[in-house]
């Protein structure tokens, strides 16, 4: 098993060099390079279809095993390619944590929600409660749930579910989140929470979020990357990007600019 370091690119999260997605005879991400600084937020946007989810899926490994499916290119992760035949998925996994657009917790406790995943990745059991505690923190869901951590993690609200598939995801201490419209099925005040904890997170973990909402874009993303038809066609700091003459990038922007 390869052992992910990042000494020789102190500065970059991910990078990905050239990334093709081909499902079948359809190329869904065509040569797709992109650095994702370390310590920062970088949202993706773009048309539906346009391969936004299915890069971030290709960045976690969840195209492994599925039919038909080729990935070419490379994804670094410091000096280790995440698609060298030595890198094992679940190494990947524990550096790279994932969250869906649709809540997803456990039908389990509020806290085996989060202890399961840390006994799975290794947390010594006298670190486990003091772990789940700290990750319920980090998403504020702490004081809402700690009279309740044996109760059923489907009692709870939809944004509450969310907040607790993020602390599900942080309590592993992943170096690189994804995050794919994490709150497009949700309320506005619950979207608002979502979105104030990216912000709050960027400072501990390197973010990469998925939005249709471009205002949600301009708000919590240093960088931009806009995806068309599975190419990258921009890609720089959130407020160029969104000044850029580029027709492809200005036509899909004022489409879809919700001011």
């Amino acid at each position: 098993m390869v052992e992910l370091k990042t000494e020789n690119r102190p500065m970059t999260a991910l990078r990905l060099d050239h990334v093709s997605l081909r499902v079948g005879k359809h190329t869904i991400l065509n040569d797709v390079s992109m650095d994702l600084p370390k310590g920062r937020v970088t949202a993706l946007v773009g048309p539906s279809g346009s391969g936004k989810s299915s890069l971030l899926r290709v960045l976690n490994r969840l195209w492994d095993g599925v039919p038909r499916v080729r990935v070419d290119g490379s994804v670094w992760y410091g000096d280790t390619d995440l698609y060298a035949k030595r890198v094992d998925v679940s190494v990947v996994r524990s550096h790279i944590g994932m969250v869906f657009q649709r809540p997803t917790p456990f039908p389990k406790s509020i806290f085996q929600n989060i202890a399961l995943p840390l006994g799975v990745y290794g947390a010594a059991r006298s670190e486990i409660a003091g772990r789940v505690e700290s990750a319920l923190k980090t998403v504020g869901l702490w004081d809402e749930v700690s009279g309740r951590l044996n109760q059923s993690a489907l009692t709870l609200s939809g944004g509450q579910q969310q907040r607790l598939c993020i602390a599900r995801a942080l309590a592993v201490e992943p170096t690189v989140l994804l995050m794919d419209e994490p709150a497009s099925a949700l309320d506005p005040k619950s979207r608002r929470r979502i979105d104030e904890l990216i912000l709050s997170l960027k400072d501990t973990v390197t973010v990469l979020i998925v939005t249709h909402h471009l205002d949600e874009a301009r708000q919590v993303s240093e960088r931009l990357g806009v995806l068309v038809n599975g190419r990258l066609v921009a890609f720089g700091e959130t407020d160029a990007v969104f000044a850029s003459q580029n027709d492809v990038v200005a036509r899909y922007l004022s489409r879809h600019d919700e001011g």
